[in-house]
């Protein structure tokens, strides 16, 4: 009677109940996000008087740490003030301030600053989901340098725009922003005496998230500045540079876990082309000119131990009026790690800048050295307190005056002044010295964003629900947002008390905060699917609500993956929190990657103590967490453009460091309230029974609990009960007898997922005892199938092996060999195509057999000239599952997994290799001959097809014969770029090449060089032909980088586009407005006239080379020319001939070249006559022969060329 009357009084207090909960969870909702930047501290100098700072005249930025002189903090605070469903608006703001970190008091630098103030609507655009639109003050997108505090890609300030539109391939944002020029440089209104701001507006246009290789991402964005003025508006300068613009390719690589490299390439003009050029325009002074920029910077984590930030940059600012600088800068910031807290640092760097005025240089090195204090141990993390002494050392033999009467190009007060050498009269200035300073310094950046609960409606309406039918009590945090019940004991493991008793509990009388840590010396419990160290804590039960956060800390990308059983005062379980529930949580400013929850226990009365056990399961050891990359925490923190940069993993472990900080809460009376009306955050979970209360009293210490005895074990270690296990065998067996497999394999998984290691699909219309002939039926796609379910994919797709995998569902795992040994290369093998070629091949065909029942059909096919060394044991594995031997190498890796099915009938296949073989330090014979095969050296069709418009731009170009400079670059260049251009085609290729004959044995396809080679190989190829061009002038250096983004795309357009000939002809004849460039330093009209004729006669030529694999391209889906053309393909390939004459015959007549060259015309349309009777009846051979001739159309108009300029 007494518990029913109170359950009707709480049933009449609902609505208020109901009422406060609401104001509670929008009270969270409303939180205030809270981000930001800051560094202060003090310094001092050797030669005395406060902290100098250093930096070379003429350098954009220094060198920052330990060379900072002053207090700077930005203090962003961020609501999300609307939202409904996917839409909401959010409101931003920050305010700056700088002091000159003198005194106690001091007012800011020009006082507070508003350096943000915006709103930004998400997903407000139906058609565009995903989009943003915002408007106001902003940091948008900023791009920088942090080792040296250099921005150079910022157009922030007062505008709005559209941002991450989706694009599938990557995402487009646009934008319009103004920064004002504060006085006009003196420029004023006719007829008026007051300055007058000049407004200065940029547009920007930017493409980015483009995953053009393996975590690398590539953005691209070009930014237009103009000066926008009143009708009457006066300069006040004579020829004020009033617009320009910027261009700008940024790759972005991930490696090495969280380790970053970014290699920028920007252009600029006029206005828009400035020492510090981060994209805003400078329009009121003579700034006619182009600014060449290119930046290699990152930061490497490359253990606990070491890190590395690194900067390179070239920029070559050349203006009209001879005032402008060369700037070239170097450095390094390793970082050596004592603790995950304490670190020593170095930072070494150069500046060196050479004024094109004066043609002196002026240069500087500092170095710094740094003892540390930080919150993580990626260089990354802060905050951070240093303590710092630098040296710097600088030799300068020019630098800038305000005013030159002499020049009325000029005025006084110029910003940058003009140019002048330390020997003039002026008598400039720094001169040569060196200095020493020392000081302290902290530097903090942080995010702490607190989210809106999206689920609060739902919350609400799941308490009103509660009362009204009957629903058993689940606290809402965990019935709404993870589906986990603590009081749900039932997939809890079944430990028997011996094992307990056993256990080195210790006590933790909170408030209390306790480090552990597990390695492999701790305790640890053998049962079921336990695995690795755990640990036991002994609680008081009499102490009130218990709020216990449990932390998981990830170290060395390893965390320990925590389940929490709670047992009470007779060793029952009582709650239990699987790993799933603790949660990764960001790097916080006093915390780092972390699992990370909160368990909210009340212990009923009658107990003295309770027990939480922590430990982990051989489930969790294969699984991950991923993180966050410290670089997104370092932009976010700093309001930047968020990298596009992988995210870490860290793997899963029986080893690791926790942290349990215990509390009490004395909420008597609320045991009740917070079962029932449990909101965002975890809720009391009643723990134990309900006996009469007993005192009390600490132990010293805490011995070893003396437990009722544990339930008897069931009569499977598995947790999920009988009946359960025998409906889903049941509904299994029904599901597959009605054929409906996607059903069955539904219940498998939600089986499995519960618990069930017996639960099995046996698909009984499948013969699985005639000797795998089955196997022979199933047809490949060679992409996975659309509207497959996750069911599916979910086996088919298993990167582990599938003998562990059955392992789990199953007591015993058993072979039946059906056939093993070796067979001849003659033999019915399919799989030899997709192998290396060898005289004989290791055949082995099994069936997998779980508990006695067949489950797997497999067929293993090795080239013997594979199998040495260990792999020989392949060959004496018996009745051992392959999985066993193959997946317990480190050394395995698997190339992509087709899927194949016939009927109901579903396969998979995959090439595995054992490629982490020790090998010696010189490069063996054999590994340089695979190296020359994927080059294509030994075929050099490829280069010289390449060569000829090379050659033939040079000579037009030029007039006449080139200089030797030119020559020696551009026939490297073109071997180079032509080896780097076949290893990303068999790069891009790899999955599709050994399903074409012809293709097959390629290196990469054949396991002759690993995908990691050849993505290296191809940076080195790449580099080694772009230092070729960096001895050429500025305009082929940015040809060049068009260039390496025609030669990546390519490969990759046989997957979009018919037409992948027309991209190879731009690939191909690129080289042309290159070689225009580089001997004329304009592209005129011949230049883009021969540039056309080439792609009309590389698509000719490549059309004849496609139609060799025409029939393969249909069957695995490449596109072609030579497919989209069909039956037409002679008729267009003549006319692609005739337009390539026809247009070389222009550019003769542009160039007044002779007869010569008419006549080589002429021979080169009889070669084509040739090549056409080659492709009349489409045949391989005959194909591939014309293909091969177009080597001689080349060599033909370049001897006209040339011939003709010696006046034949």
């Amino acid at each position: 009677m007494i518990s029913g009357d109170r359950m009707m009084i709480t049933l009449r207090k609902l609505p208020l109940a109901i009422a406060v909960i609401a104001g509670i969870v929008s009270a969270q909702a409303g939180a205030v996000d809270f981000k930001g930047y800051a560094r202060s501290g003090i310094g001092w100098t050797g030669s005395g008087g406060e902290q100098q700072c250093f930096k070379a005249t003429g350098a954009g930025s220094k060198y920052r740490l330990g060379n900072e002189c002053e207090t700077y903090a930005e203090v962003e605070l961020g609501q999300q003030v609307w939202q409904e469903g996917e839409k909401s608006f959010y409101f931003d703001t920050m305010i700056g301030y700088a002091t000159s970190q003198l005194n106690d008091v001091e007012d800011t630098d020009g006082g507070p600053r508003v350096r943000q103030m915006n709103v930004v609507g998400k997903n407000l655009i139906d058609a565009l989901p995903g989009a943003n639109i915002w408007a106001g003050k902003r940091y948008y997108k900023r791009h920088d340098v942090h080792m040296i505090d250099f921005y150079y890609w910022d157009i922030s300030g007062p505008g709005g725009g559209i941002e991450d539109i989706d694009l599938g391939f990557g995402k487009i944002s646009l934008a319009a922003t103004r920064n004002g020029e504060a006085g006009g440089s003196e420029a004023f209104i006719n007829g008026q005496t007051k300055n007058k701001d000049l407004a200065n507006d940029i547009f920007d246009v930017r493409l980015g998230q483009m995953q053009v290789n393996p975590g690398g991402s590539l953005e691209v964005g070009f930014d237009y500045g103009r000066a926008n003025t009143t009708k009457h508006y006066d300069f006040g300068v004579q020829d004020a540079t009033k617009n320009g613009w910027l261009g700008t390719v940024e790759h972005t690589q991930t490696f090495l876990g969280t380790s970053l490299n970014k290699f920028v390439v920007q252009y600029g003009t006029n206005a828009m082309a400035q020492t510090n050029g981060t994209g805003r325009p400078d329009t009121s002074r003579n700034n006619d000119g182009k600014m060449l920029r290119i930046i290699d910077h990152g930061a490497i984590d490359f253990n606990d131990t070491w890190g590395l930030m690194y900067v390179g940059m070239y920029q070559d600012l050349n203006r009209d009026d001879n005032n402008g600088t060369k700037w070239w800068t170097v450095g390094v910031r390793p970082m050596y790690k004592w603790t995950p807290i304490m670190s020593t640092l170095m930072e070494v760097g150069y500046d060196n800048v050479k004024s094109q005025m004066t043609d002196k240089s002026n240069n500087q090195y500092k170095i710094t050295l740094a003892q540390q204090w930080q919150a993580g141990n990626s260089i990354w993390s802060r905050p951070a307190i240093r303590v710092f002494a630098t040296y710097a050392k600088w030799d300068e033999k020019w630098g800038y005056s305000s005013s030159d009467a002499s020049d009325a190009n000029y005025v006084a007060n110029t910003p940058s002044g003009i140019a002048f050498s330390d020997t003039s009269a002026r008598t400039f200035s720094r001169g040569n010295d060196s200095e020493v300073t020392f000081g302290i310094q902290m530097e903090a950046w942080w995010r702490r964003v607190r989210s809106e609960d999206k689920t609060m409606k739902k919350h609400l309406l799941a308490l009103c629900l509660l009362p009204v039918l009957g629903l058993t009590s689940v606290p809402a945090a965990f019935a709404a947002n993870t589906a986990i019940n603590p009081q749900n004991v039932s997939t809890a493991p079944s430990i028997p008390a011996d094992k307990l008793q056993s256990l080195p509990w210790t006590p933790l009388i909170p408030p209390v905060s306790q480090d552990v840590v597990l390695n492999a010396s701790s305790a640890s419990i053998n049962v079921g699917e336990l695995t690795g160290g755990v640990a036991a804590f002994v609680l008081p039960a009499d102490q009130g609500s218990l709020e216990i956060t449990l932390s998981s800390v990830v170290k060395d990308l390893s965390v320990y993956a925590p389940n929490v059983l709670i047992l009470d005062g007779q060793m029952q379980p009582s709650a239990f929190f699987p790993s799933s529930y603790f949660q990764y949580q960001k790097p916080g400013m006093t915390s780092g990657n972390r699992l990370e929850n909160v368990m909210k226990l009340t212990p009923m009365m009658g107990q003295k103590q309770i027990y939480m056990l922590v430990y982990t399961t051989k489930r969790d050891l294969t699984e991950t967490t991923r993180m966050i990359n410290p670089a997104k925490l370092y932009a976010e923190g700093a309001s930047n453009a968020i990298p596009d940069v992988a995210d870490p993993v860290a793997r899963h472990s029986g080893q690791g460091a926790l942290t349990v900080q215990v509390k009490t809460e004395q909420n008597s009376g609320n045991i009740m309230i917070g079962k029932i009306f449990g909101g965002s955050d975890a809720k009391p979970v009643v723990v134990g029974n309900v006996a009469p209360p007993t005192a009390y009293s600490a132990p010293a210490a805490a011995p070893a609990p003396v437990a009722a005895p544990a339930p008897a074990p069931a009569a499977k270690s598995e947790p999920m009960l009988n009946d359960t296990e025998s409906y889903f065998n049941h509904a299994i067996k029904q599901a597959v007898d009605k054929g409906d497999i996607d059903k069955a394999l539904k219940l498998l998984n939600e089986a499995e997922r519960l618990g069930s290691t017996s639960a099995r699909y046996v698909s009984e219309s499948v013969p699985m005892s005639d000797a795998l002939s089955p196997l022979r039926a199933l047809n490949f796609y060679t992409e996975v199938p659309q509207g497959l379910s996750s069911d599916y994919l979910d086996w088919l797709l298993l990167e582990d092996s599938m003998t562990k995998r059955f392992e789990q569902h199953c007591r015993k795992v058993t072979v039946r060999i059906v056939r093993e040994g070796f067979v001849p290369a003659g033999s019915d093998l399919p799989e030899a195509d997709l192998l290396p070629a060898s005289e004989r091949y290791w055949l082995r065909e099994i069936i997998l057999c779980g508990d006695d029942e067949p489950w797997l059909l497999g067929r293993t096919v090795v080239p013997e000239s594979t199998l040495d060394g260990p792999e020989l044991a392949l060959q004496k594995l018996g009745d051992t599952p392959l999985g066993r031997y193959l997946f317990s190498s480190s050394t395995l890796t698997r190339d992509y997994i087709e899927v194949g099915r016939s009927a109901e009938l579903w396969g998979r296949r995959s090439r595995l290799r054992l490629s982490g073989k020790i090998m010696e330090w010189s490069l063996k014979q054999g590994k340089l001959l695979a190296y020359h095969r994927l080059m294509r050296t030994d075929k050099p069709i490829g280069a010289l097809l390449l060569l000829w418009p090379t050659l033939w731009a040079l000579w037009v170009a030029t007039p006449g014969l080139p200089s030797l400079l030119n020559l020696v670059v551009f026939i490297a260049g073109v071997w180079l770029m032509r080896a780097a251009g076949c290893v990303v085609n068999d790069y891009a290729d790899r999955k599709f090449d050994g399903h074409v004959k012809r293709t097959a044995q390629r290196p990469l396809p054949s396991g002759a060089v690993s995908e990691k080679e050849a993505k290296v190989l191809f940076v080195v190829l790449v580099g080694l032909a772009f230092l070729l061009v960096l001895t050429l002038n500025t305009m082929t250096i940015l040809l060049s980088v068009a260039g390496l983004a025609l030669a990546w795309v390519y490969p990759f357009m046989k997957r979009y586009t018919h037409l992948p000939q027309v991209v190879l002809g731009a690939a191909f004849g690129w080289s042309i407005p290159m070689a225009f460039a580089a001997a004329s330093e304009s592209v005129p009209l011949s230049c883009w006239l021969m540039f056309l004729a080439n792609i009309c006669w590389t698509v000719a030529y490549d059309t004849q080379y496609a139609m060799v694999d025409r029939d393969d391209d249909l069957k695995i889906g490449i596109k072609s020319t030579a497919i989209l053309f069909g039956r037409n393909d002679k008729l267009i390939i003549g006319l692609l001939q005739i337009a390539t004459m026809l247009l070389m015959g222009v550019v003769g007549w542009l160039n007044g070249l002779g007869g010569t060259f008419y006549w080589s015309i002429l021979l080169a349309g009889g070669l084509f006559v040739h090549q056409q009777k080659l492709i009349a009846k489409r045949e391989r051979e005959g194909c591939f022969k014309a293909f091969m001739n177009n080597n001689y159309v080349g060599l033909v108009l370049f001897l006209g060329l040339a011939l003709s300029y010696l006046h034949f």
